[in-house]
């Protein structure tokens, strides 16, 4: 080819090319709601691009990294269940003998990067809660239910939070896990064998089941399908181990507690627990009420267990609740894809008894990042927070007395050409979701301000090590537990300070 033709050639696809600049839509042409064509203008081709304004890491952050990774470089060396820790958390939480308030300990909140926000109606909304954490500390068994979307996903927020909480007022053990690993936990290995098939309240199934008896997890598992065959007569066979032995967190791996809960069982299911290669015990699950359960007594020590399972039609698993019988536990409930709206659609029963029956005296809801991607408005963001409103409701009367805080989203971007942006309705969400939760009466903690606020997410994905990964949705393992360590931070600030108030009142 000539130089001249190549010299048209390039001149046509720059007029072509130039054309379409000037005559494409600035917003973009959209093909398919969830499909968007753009093109860059003659304006942005011909001006220099401008480097993003993007919000820096506060100190705060930075401080709260070095403080979980102290807590956890103590923790690997030598345990915080020394004797010499626990007389140190005895010390500083005697307050009623020394009258004064210590903050210079690793277990205790180094700095409160943003506080629990309390409705002006209820500043004692949590006293129910901070009391039964001094219970716990004398012996009562108390468990801490962390309900959220796939932010809380491998256990990375809740482990690090409980690991936080079992060394400062006892316990031990991951607590409510499925018996089908949805994802892989930090604290409990999970394997199966079987034809098991999960089903859940917040997503799609391949066949709907006739009940909504979800349970706390919002799912349950079956190993037999859930229409019975009256043809067959080999019983069904599947199994689940257990192992808590590779734990990344020490207090969550020993437990001595084991309860299976589980719904009608039309047929009985013979069940086996085997430690190692020791039989712990064979029993039959039976039951026609919509919650039953099995428990079993273990050796309090990193376990190795493996549950097998054998009948003709099995019932639903809620569950395996693995705990000791005093101290705190904290539930990992993981809810990929869910706005946090689905308790106004569960069974009310079974719910309800399975938080009474763990004696969950606080529920952390983490939701309404799934929905931010698309509100559209400010009406539907009102809309959001009265519907979730409804849910906080529904906890509450599931377990009189349980405290609840609220967990709003992080910040989080879209590209908008180069750069990324927080979603345009996100603060407006953050606060309905505030305004909603102190209108029920509970306390909020505003994730989207601790990590510093709009146009921060960008900053944790370009941090080094990162903080968060390229979604720019998510928080990495890292940046999870730098989050759990400034809403720890936080909840103890508010424990301090409820423990101060009650010295008050005895003088």
């Amino acid at each position: 080819m000539s130089p001249f033709k190549i010299l048209l050639f390039v001149a046509i696809t720059a007029a072509c090319l130039g054309s379409v600049m000037w005559f494409f839509p600035e917003e973009g042409f959209k093909v398919s709601p969830n499909f968007m064509v753009k093109f860059p203008s003659w304006q942005k081709f011909w001006s220099p691009a401008k480097e993003a304004a993007y919000t820096p890491l506060p100190d705060f952050v930075l401080e709260a990294d070095e403080s979980s990774a102290e807590f956890l470089e103590e923790e690997n060396e030598s345990g915080a269940n020394t004797d010499e820790a626990k007389k140190a958390n005895e010390a500083l939480l005697a307050l009623s003998d020394t009258g004064t308030l210590k903050m210079d300990s690793i277990l205790l909140a180094k700095k409160v990067a943003h506080p629990l926000e309390f409705s002006e109606c209820e500043p004692r909304a949590l006293y129910g809660f901070f009391a039964s954490l001094d219970a716990a500390r004398q012996g009562q068994g108390i468990h801490i239910t962390h309900f959220g979307d796939s932010q809380l996903e491998g256990d990375r927020m809740s482990g690090y939070f409980r690991d936080r909480l079992q060394n400062q007022f006892g316990g031990s053990g991951p607590g409510l896990v499925s018996l089908i690993p949805a994802y892989n936990q930090a604290s409990v290995k999970q394997t199966v064998t079987g034809n098991w098939k999960r089903y859940t309240l917040f997503g799609t199934n391949e066949v709907e089941p006739n009940h909504k008896r979800y349970g706390a997890m919002g799912a349950f598992s079956r190993f037999t399908p859930l229409v019975p065959d009256s043809t067959r007569t080999v019983p069904y066979t599947a199994s689940c181990q257990l192992n808590t032995s590779k734990g990344m967190y020490k207090s969550a791996r020993p437990f001595d507690h084991l309860t299976l809960y589980y719904g009608p069982a039309d047929k009985p299911c013979v069940i086996k627990v085997i430690e190692g290669t020791d039989t712990l015990d064979i029993d039959t699950l039976k039951g026609i009420r919509t919650l039953n359960k099995y428990t079993l007594r273990v050796s309090r020590a990193e376990h190795d267990l493996t549950i097998h399972f054998e009948s003709l039609h099995g019932p639903d698993i809620y569950g395996i609740n693995l705990d000791t019988p005093e101290g705190v536990t904290v539930d990992n409930v993981a809810m990929r894809g869910s706005s946090g709206t689905l308790y106004t659609r569960t069974d009310f029963e079974v719910l309800s008894g399975m938080l009474k029956d763990m004696n969950s005296t606080l529920a952390i809801m983490q939701f309404g990042g799934n929905s931010v991607p698309y509100l559209k408005d400010t009406a539907e963001c009102v809309q959001y927070g009265k519907y979730f409103a409804r849910q906080l409701m529904i906890v509450k009367k599931a377990k009189p007395g349980i405290g609840i805080i609220v967990i709003g989203p992080s910040d989080m971007s879209y590209k908008d050409g180069d750069t990324y942006k927080t979603y345009p309705f996100l603060p407006v969400l953050v606060n309905e979701m505030r305004k909603a939760t102190h209108e029920a009466g509970f306390v909020y903690w505003d994730m989207y301000a601790a990590m510093g606020g709009a146009q921060s997410m960008p900053t944790w994905v370009a941090a080094d090590p990162p903080l968060a990964v390229q979604d720019y949705i998510h928080f990495s393992p890292r940046g999870a537990r730098i989050v759990a360590e400034l809403f720890y931070n936080a909840l103890y600030d508010s424990y301090y300070k409820y423990r101060a108030s009650l010295k008050k009142e005895r003088l």
